[in-house]
């Protein structure tokens, strides 16, 4: 007992006098020096220092920890993160920085700083992370006229990059994690500086896309094979105005371009319609292949506007003649018309109607050349037969005149042809049924003999089956 107070005192006692303290050495170089008790390399026995070990609940209990204060927490299953322990979330070594208890992290991976190196008028990376050489066609360079060079140290460009990664590796990707979906890359056209900004003038372009092909092996030899530009086409009608245009191989011209009225030119840089397309020689300037092809068909569409190939074909329409047809007492037809019962249907569109119908005198009356009737017909909607529908467009009438002789009074019939045609458009989305109307004839006053005069003629079965001249068809014009 009394030597281990002996001890006791002689350690306090020499911290006192030198301040220095040295465990297993006799010239400590610090206020405590620890060496190792054996300090052979096959020694087995345990060294080091054990720092005091505790939970996070007694680590949270301490009343006033020193600034710097070292410990070790086996255990964070006790108590709650949170005070001074609202770090303390796994086992290690914390230290107190004066308001709470912090990890003591060790860096892990790659520890070295990446050496940026001064060149002649450019900075750059001389070496990898790791303390390397860089590879060839990996330098990043910095050039003093602020151009920056990603895989040569010789930028050409404000930003000039080499690719030579793996085949399977992009050179230029851009991921966009925004709110609402959608990288952007953006140019934007100016002249002068950034804090002097000078307009653009209608026809100077935004920005372009340029693709060069290396045309020689060794050192390469880069010719233009086409790009994409943006052009400024100043205001029209107090709007902004751009084009968006593709040339091919290097023309002067674009071979495509977009203007922001949406028409779209083909080889064209001032397209007329939604697409215009200027071609180089007679039937290169467009073609579809969609299987409907074939020699000498035409472009047609379905009511969608689909677009293929069919042969050449004319949309006729025939009519219904009556197999009675109508007689038509002249004289009392010269202020209305009636009707013959023959009909035609015609789908929705605009249609040329053509008529032919014989005329037969049937009671030959007209035995004086100066005897004559003017018969007039046309089609009417089956609601009104006394008129001609309103769905004529331009001229309403086919009409004809009748002239006499009939001669001799015993002799045969006599027979004229009333032909023409009208216009007709049905703008109703269904087909819709037209009848052939006769009447509002015009007659000569000639008295033909003491027994009978013009008034009493008749026109026999017109517009009937009976008369093989007889035809209404339609011919589709729209």
């Amino acid at each position: 007992m009394n030597g281990k107070l002996f001890l006791f005192a002689a350690v306090l006692f020499s911290c006192y006098s030198f301040s220095q303290v040295g465990i297993a050495t006799t010239d400590p170089k610090a206020t405590l020096d620890i060496t190792m008790a054996n300090p052979s390399a096959t020694a087995t026995t345990s060294e080091g220092i054990l720092i005091p070990r505790m939970s996070r609940t007694r680590a949270a209990n301490m009343a006033a920890p020193v600034t710097s204060t070292l410990i070790y927490v086996n255990d964070v299953t006790l108590g709650t993160a949170g005070g001074t322990t609202s770090e303390v979330t796994t086992i290690g070594f914390y230290y107190f920085n004066g308001t709470k208890w912090i990890l003591l992290n060790t860096p892990v991976g790659d520890k070295t700083d990446d050496a940026f190196i001064n060149d002649t008028g450019r900075v750059k990376i001389g070496t990898n992370a790791g303390g390397t050489a860089k590879a060839a066609y990996t330098d990043v360079v910095f050039l003093d006229n602020g151009m920056m060079g990603l895989g040569l140290d010789t930028p050409q460009s404000g930003i000039h990059l080499v690719g030579v990664s793996n085949d399977s590796k992009d050179d230029i990707r851009i991921a966009s994690y925004h709110t609402t979906p959608g990288g952007n890359f953006i140019f934007q056209g100016s002249k002068g500086t950034p804090t002097a900004a000078v307009k653009l003038a209608s026809g100077e372009t935004i920005g372009q896309m340029n693709f060069e092909a290396n045309t020689t092996d060794g050192t390469p030899s880069f010719v233009n094979a086409g790009r994409f530009y943006s052009a400024y086409k100043g205001k029209y009608n107090g709007q902004q105005t751009s084009e968006f245009g593709i040339s091919i191989a290097g023309p002067s011209s674009p071979n495509f371009v977009i203007k922001n009225n949406g028409r779209v030119g083909i080889n064209t840089l001032y397209p007329t319609a939604k697409l215009s397309i200027v071609a180089d020689t007679i039937s290169r300037g467009f073609a579809l292949k969609d299987g409907s092809q074939g020699a000498n068909k035409i472009l047609m569409s379905d009511a969608s506007g689909n677009a293929r190939w069919d042969n050449l074909s004319v949309f006729k329409v025939r009519g219904t003649l009556s197999t009675t047809g109508v007689d038509l007492k002249i004289a009392e037809l010269t202020n209305t018309f009636v009707s013959t019962n023959s009909t035609i249907t015609l789908p929705p569109g605009t249609w040329e109607v053509t008529s032919n119908m014989l005329v037969v005198n049937k009671d030959l009356l007209l035995n004086d050349a100066r005897d004559w009737f003017f018969l007039k017909t046309t089609f009417a909607d089956d609601s009104n037969l006394t008129n001609s529908t309103t769905d004529i467009q331009g001229g309403k009438l086919i009409s004809g005149n009748y002239q006499g002789p009939v001669n001799p009074a015993s002799g045969g019939q006599k027979f004229e042809m009333i032909t023409g045609s009208v216009i007709i458009k049905n703008a109703t989305s269904l087909p819709k049924k037209y009848t052939l109307i006769a009447g509002k004839t015009v007659l000569s006053n000639t008295i033909i003999n003491t027994t009978f005069v013009l008034k009493d003629a008749v026109v026999d079965r017109f517009g009937s089956t009976n008369w093989g001249e007889n035809s209404i068809s339609a011919m589709r014009i729209d």
